[in-house]
């Protein structure tokens, strides 16, 4: 960075000739130090850039929600009409909520995205919800070393004769997994399934499994 500085000063160095070695130290050394103090400035505003978690549209899930994310210690902003906190503790909260059962209509999985997804969903859509949901758990939480989701949704012109959506879930995971943390990633799988057939929540419960690599079940 001092060599970009240098280069920057380089041409008040040639249109001043006569400076002395004095000089052109502090005109480096003033450079080196706005320098830094931009780069301070954008990772300042950068940290303090906000995302929705929660949009608020049902205000009788807020006090549940304020108090899991104060319990687990993830820094948020109320405002007016959503709750936000910063990308890098997004994936976290999310899981933290899901862990604790309050998954509900308003939370934002995505920062790009508004809370539910399209109400009618092709295969590359759930492709990626699949992806979507791997990065959430993985970014979520620093016991899941590697997670794949496949999906297993049937077509509008299957549904009325198929069983219904379920989800097969494979975590390998870095440390030993709590009951509550598999409930938290079925919550969570549940909830995207969920964006997309509304009030069918306990039959995706129900067709939703979390293995190991072994192949074994997840107590809970």
């Amino acid at each position: 960075m001092f060599q970009f500085v240098r280069g920057v000063s380089a041409p008040i160095f040639s249109g001043a000739p006569l400076l002395t070695l004095r000089q052109k130290n502090l005109i480096l050394g003033f450079n080196f130090l706005v320098l830094c103090l931009l780069l301070c400035i954008v990772l300042l505003l950068k940290n303090r850039q906000q995302i929705i978690l929660f949009d608020c549209s049902d205000s009788r899930h807020l006090p549940e929600i304020t108090q899991c994310l104060d319990r687990t210690g993830i820094d948020y902003e109320m405002g007016s009409d959503s709750i936000t906190v910063a990308p890098q503790y997004h994936s976290q909260a999310i899981f933290a909520l899901a862990c604790n059962n309050m998954l509900v209509d308003g939370i934002h999985l995505s920062p790009q995205s508004t809370s539910s997804l399209p109400a009618k969903a092709d295969p590359g859509t759930y492709q990626s919800l699949e992806n979507q949901l791997e990065r959430l758990l993985k970014q979520g939480s620093v016991k899941i070393a590697d997670i794949k989701i496949a999906l297993a949704v049937p077509t509008p012109t299957q549904a009325a004769e198929a069983s219904p959506p379920a989800a097969d879930v494979q975590v390998v995971p870095r440390s030993s997994l709590t009951p509550s943390d598999v409930n938290g990633i079925r919550q969570l799988v549940v909830f995207g399934l969920h964006q997309f057939h509304k009030n069918q929540s306990e039959r995706f419960l129900a067709t939703t499994s979390v293995t190991h690599p072994a192949g074994g079940a997840y107590d809970e």
